[in-house]
């Protein structure tokens, strides 16, 4: 069996001798070669939003003479080459996109701008023009139904007739004949007349009268209440009607209101005439506005 003599010297502590071979290590390079064996590698990675381009980070390391240990360290690069790993680099991508692009422009600020002032312009004009246009409505709409009514008014006027008879002979052929739509009691507006004028014959007292066409043919026997049959007072008759011919009967016209049935009232007669009709005397109303209604 071959046997080894190993034989010791005491040197200085920094240094170890293996003889006979002569084999002689620095301690300092044997803990940097220990080190550079055992000390993790550690990436460091930098990014940077002014440019899409990674700088690789140089990784230092001691180079020494030894052969084994030049080994060792080209392993160990080989094995961890960060610079070319492919999840780096697209996460530094996708970073460097992140970083240069624009978060807001000052041209899409200035063209928000303006659109939004125009909707508001838009909007306001459209509410200006909605609040002139009611108000010509609702005119337009008056000014069309007075035009309707006045229509109406004087055409109702232009239908309403009288014809003046002889007074001095029997009531049933010597009579005045009244045709007016707007003495009738469901007419309620408008209102402004009086049956105080020469037709009902002011200088004798009174006047022989008769009432055809569409307004109605007899005076009412109940009060219709006031403002009707074209004014504010209406007279009706309060009595009983004659069922022979050529009999009169005496009777009074009251004239009501929207207080009282009969404020006051007139006296009055009534004859009924061969031909199924009524004759009515009939004195002028001393006040106005009071008229005789029809039925």
């Amino acid at each position: 069996m071959t046997s080894i003599t190993s034989e010791w010297k005491k040197k200085s502590s920094d240094e170890v001798h293996f003889l006979p071979n002569r084999q002689y290590f620095q301690q300092d390079s044997i803990d940097k070669t220990n080190y550079q064996i055992k000390r993790p590698n550690k990436k460091k990675v930098r990014f940077n939003c002014q440019t899409s381009i990674t700088r690789e980070q140089p990784l230092e390391y001691t180079k020494n003479n030894h052969s084994e240990i030049d080994r060792l360290e080209r392993l160990i690069l080989n094995d961890h080459d960060y610079t070319t790993s492919s999840s780096t680099n697209i996460l530094t991508t996708k970073l460097s996109a992140i970083c240069e692009r624009p978060i807001c422009s000052v041209r899409t600020v200035v063209i928000t701008f303006f659109i939004i002032v125009l909707i508001l312009l838009i909007a306001t004009a459209i509410a200006i023009g909605i609040s002139k246009s009611s108000p010509n409505t609702t005119v337009t709409l008056i000014k069309n139904t007075n035009e309707n009514s006045f229509s109406k008014t004087f055409t109702t006027v232009m239908a309403s007739s009288v014809s003046i008879g002889n007074q001095s002979g029997p009531p049933c052929s010597s009579y005045t004949t009244i045709n007016d739509p707007t003495r009738n009691v469901a007419r309620i507006r408008p209102f402004g007349s009086c049956d105080d004028g020469p037709l009902f014959n002011t200088s004798s007292g009174g006047a022989w009268i008769r009432f055809v066409g569409s307004g109605g043919t007899l005076i009412p026997l109940s009060s219709p209440g006031g403002n009707h049959c074209g004014a504010y007072a209406t007279g009706w008759f309060n009595g009983t009607l004659p069922t022979t011919f050529d009999t009169i009967v005496n009777g009074f016209v009251c004239f009501a209101n929207d207080f009282n049935e009969c404020f006051i009232s007139f006296k009055s007669s009534v004859i009924y005439c061969i031909g199924s009709f009524y004759v009515y005397f009939l004195v002028p109303v001393s006040f106005c506005n009071a008229r005789y209604c029809t039925t």
